[in-house]
């Protein structure tokens, strides 16, 4: 019975007033620049109206007991890169933040923190990264406002009232994704477009060190031990030895 939630969005809850309990729902904290889920959830909680807003987090990756189960490769597990010191961080600054450790299934997961999201009130959800829990979150959950944070990925998710992009560009191409839906497609007006310059500034084959005309595979991150799994490294080996001219580059830590 437990998992007929699954199954069927439940009627949503009629906004309340202000101050309006926001749920900042994210897979996992990581201690690095470039985990652009971490770093926006720093922005977006440090500079909140006090007035109107009271966050909330919902931390929804753990480690599961059934990995064959949970959905697209996203079972790797991130525990070396998990973050205390966001944790610490937040609970200085008085934002409450629930979590899971024990290990379970994926399914239970999203049904222990959808009884959460609905014990807690919540008013207003941000979800960050399609993660396969978030992705049940959205359906099962009763919250008045379901909004989506891209981060380079989509939820396509009819229950989802908006999608916050990044950049204009953004949001073009999010609004082909989503012409036959109810989904609105806002752009964040306080992120920087880096492209708009770019080739401006374009690094030649020859600072890189590659032969001209040679094609480049190349990995940017401060995360390189979690990128580069040995999956990750063998498909990259059949690349360069099916692709004549081809090099890797890594870029990052």
């Amino acid at each position: 019975k437990k998992y007929l939630n699954l199954r069927r969005t439940p009627e949503r809850r009629i906004l309340g007033d202000p101050p309006f309990k926001v749920a900042h729902v994210i897979p996992l904290f990581m201690d690095s620049c470039c985990h652009a889920p971490s770093v926006r959830l720093i922005q977006l909680l440090d500079y909140y109206e006090r007035s109107f807003f009271k966050p909330v987090v919902f931390v929804t990756k753990q480690n599961l007991s059934k990995k064959e189960e949970y959905l697209g490769g996203f079972s790797h597990d991130y525990s070396d890169v998990y973050s205390d010191k966001l944790f610490d961080y937040f609970k200085e600054k008085g934002i409450q933040i629930f979590s899971k450790t024990t290990e379970c299934r994926f399914i239970d997961n999203a049904c222990y923190f959808a009884d959460l999201l609905k014990k807690e009130n919540i008013d207003i959800a941000i979800f960050h990264e399609p993660f396969p829990t978030n992705q049940l979150l959205i359906k099962m959950s009763d919250i008045p406002i379901k909004l989506f944070m891209e981060h380079g990925f989509y939820s396509i998710q009819d229950e989802l009232d908006a999608i916050i992009v990044s950049h204009e560009e953004q949001k073009k191409r999010a609004k082909g994704i989503f012409v036959n839906t109810k989904i609105k497609v806002i752009t964040n007006p306080k992120v920087l477009n880096c492209k708009l310059d770019w080739l401006d500034y374009l690094t030649t084959h020859k600072e890189l060190g590659v032969p001209q005309g040679a094609k480049i595979l190349m990995t940017i991150s401060n995360n390189l031990d979690a990128r580069l799994s040995n999956k990750m490294c063998l498909a990259i080996r059949c690349i360069l030895k099916s692709i004549p001219n081809s090099y890797y580059l890594i870029i990052g830590r």
